[in-house]
């Protein structure tokens, strides 16, 4: 993937009669609540009364950010010249804007426009003071028009505590909003704020002002035709790094201008440390000079990929980029294509994205492009790439789908369905007290390696299995979960803990079939036997379901007498609870860290005497017992082929097993109207 050529060539799809400024917009960075009502205000600078009014608040939308004009905050080493700014940086609007704003304006030869007229008449009413630096200048907040419960009293600001004090009281920004307007409905938001100024009996609003809008063109190299002023007269010209092309006015210094949130400051990282040094410094200009046609299409690339392109996965930002294998791309069907390759991430089942593809005919006529997905956090400021995943051709989505379904469907009913974003449902990921996912970077790599066809350790995969049920049981035990909420534990907090085991330990069974059928594990796990059939439902928890079930999934001899060993410790839990014990306490003498082979078979004594202190040798019982002798052999007469954490695995396996076996059972005795039938267990319809 060559990221800059790509955002270019998106960028280069925009009409020629686009408002170049729409690429410039930032989203809002306040969070709304869905039930409440965010609102912009007027910031209004009345020349004839020499006064400052906040004002007329209208309803918020995204709109309103391109009609006004919101292009975010200056970035911290250029002039603060932007107008309009969402409330918590009305800071910014109380002081250096206005000086910033003038010198922008001399900068590029607009001091006699109007809008540094009306500075001047501004200054001129004492309604602000600006200086001859950077950073300078402020509003004579002395001036502003406050409400009659305010009236008379003195108006500071403590820029350092983003707190304006008037008289003795003291306000965040929004609530000074709220005390100005005199709203006391907290659901009500404010959280822009738009500058204007009153003359004659009408206001104006200075974002929308031409001069204004020139003046960002300019600072931003995206003027106008007409406003242009071409630097193709130099002798000194340079290949462009993008389009390959040997052009004068080639620059590094146009990446400065690129946002440091957006996608082009991946380009910027990444080859700002291939400049070679030379006596006077680093020599960037030749490592990734641009021109300045490809910096308009990089720009305008941005905005469309901001736009069109982003989804999210693992709960983390992510940009689709498609590019044709054999022909362009028709991005006109782009935003479809987007849906689709999101909606694979948030359905449910792998076979409702199947069944919505397969219904399209543009992506079944044109499935030869291949898919581009950069995974990102930005905080505002920055711009991380958490992983890239290049190169991904449509055709192994579809393929990876289709495992999916099949292996889930294998699986069915102790697994009703499974897609791609149950895999970030099933890696344990630790969030910062701010929410923020601190190794969200394992499920990354998985779905790396599905997409790209990397080799995965086997064991990997059994140690993520290990550690989802010990954190999540773990966090299940507790009055409130304080952590791991990918895993989706609320659903079955605080009594459902045998479904949790159920699901986590099927989800990993149908993953690790499908890196094998994908044939990127590092080695076989399971060997399926071929031509057996699935059992009716209403026969799981028998010993002949088991062993079909075991067959059918490809467990090895030792394998399936853990398995075993899994369905007596169940059978345990069941007579726990129904003497009281809810928790089971022999899921405790499971170590989740890993077993042994010494380990595992000493827990299968203390099952077996668990089994008699409740008087549970019963047929099944002993028919389990069988199993587990007959595939495990005498463990000191041979070496253990499985790991400590792949014993956990197969052992977990075998108790989720039954879980779903008894589940079922439930639901065909009340099917069959008889839920009291002869030898079943009342105490097996209140297990959770």
């Amino acid at each position: 993937m060559n990221l800059p050529q790509l955002t270019a060539y998106l960028g280069s799809l925009v009409p020629a009669d686009h408002d170049p400024l729409e690429a410039k917009v930032k989203s809002l960075k306040t969070k709304i609540k869905s039930e409440e009502r965010p609102y912009a205000v007027f910031l209004t600078f009345d020349l004839e009364r020499q006064s400052i009014r906040i004002e007329d608040p209208i309803p918020f939308s995204k709109d309103i950010l391109y009609e006004y004009g919101y292009f975010g905050n200056n970035d911290a080493a250029q002039l603060q010249s932007y107008l309009v700014r969402e409330v918590e940086s009305l800071h910014y609007l109380l002081t250096s804007v206005w000086n910033d704003l003038r010198l922008a304006l001399q900068k590029h030869n607009m001091g006699d426009s109007r809008l540094s007229k009306w500075i001047e008449e501004m200054e001129a009413s004492e309604l602000l003071v600006t200086g001859n630096k950077k950073g300078r200048g402020k509003v004579c907040l002395d001036r502003f028009q406050l409400p009659g419960s305010l009236e008379g009293k003195s108006v500071t600001l403590q820029k350092e505590n983003r707190v304006i004090c008037i008289g003795s009281q003291k306000f965040k920004y929004e609530a000074f909003v709220h005390a100005m307007l005199e709203h006391e409905n907290k659901k009500d938001r404010f959280v822009l704020v738009i500058p204007a100024v009153f003359e004659q009996g009408v206001r104006i609003v200075l974002s929308q002002h031409e001069d204004y809008r020139k003046l960002v063109r300019k600072i931003n190299n995206l003027e106008l035709p007409e406003e242009r002023e071409e630097d193709s007269h130099s002798s000194e010209q340079r290949v462009c790094y993008v389009c390959q092309q040997l052009k004068p006015s080639v620059k590094s210094e146009y990446t400065t201008k690129f946002s440091r949130t957006g996608i082009n400051k991946v380009f910027t990282t990444t080859t700002i440390n291939s400049a070679r040094y030379k006596t006077d410094g680093y020599s960037y200009d030749d490592a990734y000079a641009i021109c300045l046609e490809c910096y308009r299409h990089l720009v305008n690339g941005e905005a469309l990929i901001e736009k069109r392109f982003k989804g999210s996965i693992a709960r983390e930002s992510a940009f689709f980029l498609p590019e044709g294998l054999f022909e362009p791309f028709d991005y006109d069907s782009i935003g479809r294509i987007k849906d689709r390759l999101d909606f694979a991430f948030q359905c449910k089942e792998a076979g409702e994205w199947l069944e919505m593809v397969e219904a399209d005919a543009e992506w079944m006529q044109h499935p030869y492009f291949t898919i581009h997905i950069i995974v990102y956090r930005t905080d505002g400021t920055s711009f991380t790439v958490l992983e890239t995943i290049e190169d991904v051709p449509a055709l192994r989505f579809m393929q990876i789908m289709k495992t999916i379904r099949q292996a889930s469907g294998q699986l069915k009913p102790f697994l009703q369905g499974m897609s791609l974003g149950n895999i970030y449902r099933m890696v344990p990921i630790r969030e910062t007290k701010k929410g923020e996912q601190v190794n969200v970077g394992r499920v990354l790599s998985l779905y790396k390696a599905l997409f790209s066809g990397y080799r995965i350790r086997s064991e990997t995969l059994f140690d993520y299995a290990s550690e989802a049920l010990d954190k999540g049981i773990l966090q299940l035990s507790k009055e409130k979960i304080d952590n791991y909420r990918n895993m989706g534990l609320d659903e079955y907090h605080p009594d459902k803990v045998d479904f949790f085991i159920q699901r986590m330990a099927m989800q990993y069974l149908a993953l690790i079939q499908v890196f094998q059928q994908l044939a990127i594990l590092d080695r076989p796990v399971f060997t399926p036997s071929f031509g057996t059939e699935e059992q009716d439902m209403q026969l799981y928890d028998s010993v002949e379901a088991v062993e079909q079930f075991l067959d059918r999934q490809g467990f090895s001899s030792e394998a399936k007498a853990l398995f075993y060993l899994g369905c007596m410790i169940h059978r345990v839990g069941v007579e726990q609870y129904k003497k009281g014990h809810k928790t089971k306490p022999v899921l405790k003498k499971i170590h989740f860290q890993g077993m042994s082979a010494s380990e595992v078979y000493r827990l299968y004594y203390d099952v077996l005497d668990k089994l008699r202190q409740y008087d549970a040798f019963d047929r099944y019982s002993e028919t389990l017992i069988e199993g587990f002798h007959r595939h495990c052999g005498i463990l000191k007469e041979r070496e253990w082929p499985l790991s400590d954490h792949a014993n956990v695995f197969y052992i977990m396996s075998g108790y989720a097993y039954q879980v779903g076996a008894l589940a079922s059972h439930n639901k065909g005795r009340k099917q069959d109207g008889d839920p009291t039938e002869s030898g079943a267990d009342p105490a097996i319809a209140q297990l959770p």
